[in-house]
């Protein structure tokens, strides 16, 4: 499996990958100021690719630093056929009124999650989302282990992670290797992200339906929000069809 990992303007997403989604939180949330020329302030784009070089799955990470106030990020994966399978938006909007920050995540049009956050989100250079893209204008296509959504995929005889890793977060269960009666991690769950994968794990251990464990931790990722959430699930979905799981949510 390697992943082809770029930033891109809005015209060379389209040339990959057809029309993206339009955001309603984008134009909801955008002051009506600078509503007219609000733009991505980075756009990521990846690919999975199996080793004959066919494209499995592809997604595209619009970032919008509006200002320390408002941030707002725009997950979109797509299939083979350009068929959206889900669609992420994530606010952060300070509050005056508290001192925080009011957090929601919707996933395909619905809240998902909603919470209180003491910090809004990064400037573009830094979001977890953004990992393992390299700043030069080159494409950048790479083995999976170079990937941080690689963290879900067993590649023997090459040095990887065993636990996901996102800018400063390290995970101690999300990961091929890491987790319940797993060889690294353990310990108190990080987030609630975390605790989608302790979930996973004890799912694998106890079934020999590694499609449903699968489809569960994916469920249960689109409902939590942490660092990487979309990335892990993106690269969850990947090594299920590499496993031959028929599933598309």
């Amino acid at each position: 499996m390697k992943f082809l990992n770029k930033f891109v303007t809005e015209s060379e997403a389209r040339n990959f990958a057809g029309e993206f989604k339009r955001s309603g939180l984008v134009s909801n949330l955008t002051p009506n100021t600078v509503k007219e020329r609000i733009v991505p302030s980075k756009i990521g784009y990846k690919e999975v690719r199996d080793e004959e070089d066919n494209v499995m799955g592809k997604m595209r990470i619009s970032y919008y630093y509006v200002d320390a106030h408002l941030q707002i990020l725009v997950v979109e994966e797509k299939d083979v056929n350009n068929k959206t399978i889900e669609f992420t938006e994530k606010s952060w909007q300070y509050n005056e009124k508290t001192g925080t920050y009011d957090h929601k995540k919707f996933v395909n049009g619905k809240l998902t999650k909603s919470k209180n956050l003491i910090h809004g989100y990064d400037k573009p250079e830094n979001i977890a989302e953004f990992e393992g893209i390299q700043d030069d204008g080159s494409d950048q296509m790479r083995i999976a282990a170079d990937d941080p959504g690689s963290c879900w995929q067993t590649i023997p005889n090459l040095p990887y992670e065993s636990c996901c890793m996102f800018n400063d977060v390290r995970y101690n269960y999300c990961g091929a290797g890491c987790g319940v009666a797993r060889e690294d991690g353990g310990g108190t769950p990080v987030n609630d992200c975390d605790e989608c994968c302790v979930s996973h794990d004890v799912c694998m251990n106890n079934s020999s339906e590694r499609c449903d464990c699968d489809e569960e931790i994916v469920d249960c990722l689109a409902s939590a929000s942490c660092p990487g959430d979309s990335t892990m699930a993106f690269g969850i979905r990947q090594a299920a069809r590499f496993a031959s799981c028929d599933y598309n949510g």
